[in-house]
């Protein structure tokens, strides 16, 4: 997890065009009973509100060292039809970020970062596949790794229809459970977790332990992906001996919103 990315944590979905009117024709379980799924329609030009808060505490021999970092923009999002899912382009039409520690505030200047343009392939169950960055100043790259802002921007999207109150795994081992849904749009929670131990051996005199977790919402309207937010906390501990440690957790909170649409080939 690199400090300021949008996330680790996942969660995605679908609707739109055909299966609306279908659904207004009484075929709708038919269709319905595929699941969400992405497509190229539900991005044709849409803009998206993105905040992230992160808050990261490291201890190193007793020493503890706090930072706060925190970006927000809007980026917007066109998609055209792929074989394999939904061929992104995206670009920040405006951002704002600073990074605080030890008294101290970096606020880079965005405007290099503006107009610069993302590509890859979203897949219909939420998987990114990025092909293209923008550049990244050195000054920015400093305080968020906006090169990575859209691998995990969409959500993860359950594995079929659920019913309310039902609970399924996904591929990826997310566990997705529906909830009520409210102003006609149907909503998510998503939760996943992770760990790994490496235990010191003779080639290494130190043993690593790493955990992930993420709990968020997701909320999926007509338009398809209209809301996902969520925490997503990851932990590191680093232990040489009882006297020597290092330590690190990582508390993001990330906000995803369709704010409108835009005119395709708008910049």
């Amino acid at each position: 997890m690199t400090y300021g990315s949008v996330g680790s944590g996942k969660g995605r979905l679908r609707y739109c065009g055909l299966t609306l009117l279908l659904a207004t024709v009484g075929r709708a379980p038919e269709v319905l009973a595929q699941g969400p799924r992405y497509e190229a329609a539900q991005l044709a030009c849409v803009s998206y509100e993105v905040r992230v808060q992160t808050a990261v505490v490291t201890e190193l021999q007793g020493r503890r060292r706090e930072e706060s970092l925190r970006r927000t923009g809007r980026l917007v999002v066109q998609g055209s039809v792929a074989d394999s899912g939904v061929m992104l382009e995206a670009w920040w039409d405006s951002l704002r970020l600073w990074r605080r520690a030890e008294g101290q505030t970096l606020e880079p200047d965005a405007e290099g970062v503006l107009g610069g343009r993302y590509r890859g392939v979203l897949h219909q169950d939420g998987r990114f596949l990025r092909t293209a960055t923008p550049w990244i100043p050195d000054d920015v790259a400093e305080v968020s790794d906006l090169g990575t802002a859209l691998d995990d921007l969409f959500s993860p999207l359950p594995p079929g229809a659920l019913k309310r109150g039902e609970r399924r795994s996904g591929t990826g081992g997310d566990q997705f459970t529906r909830l009520a849904d409210s102003a006609g749009q149907s909503r998510y929670r998503v939760i996943a977790s992770s760990e790994l131990a490496s235990p010191a051996d003779s080639t290494r005199n130190f043993a690593v332990h790493e955990s992930e977790s993420s709990d968020g919402i997701l909320v999926w309207g007509p338009n398809g992906l209209a809301r996902w937010d969520r925490i997503v906390i990851a932990e590191t501990r680093v232990t040489e001996s009882s006297t020597r440690t290092f330590r690190s957790r990582i508390e993001q909170r990330i906000e995803l919103r369709r704010v409108g649409e835009c005119a395709r080939g708008e910049r």
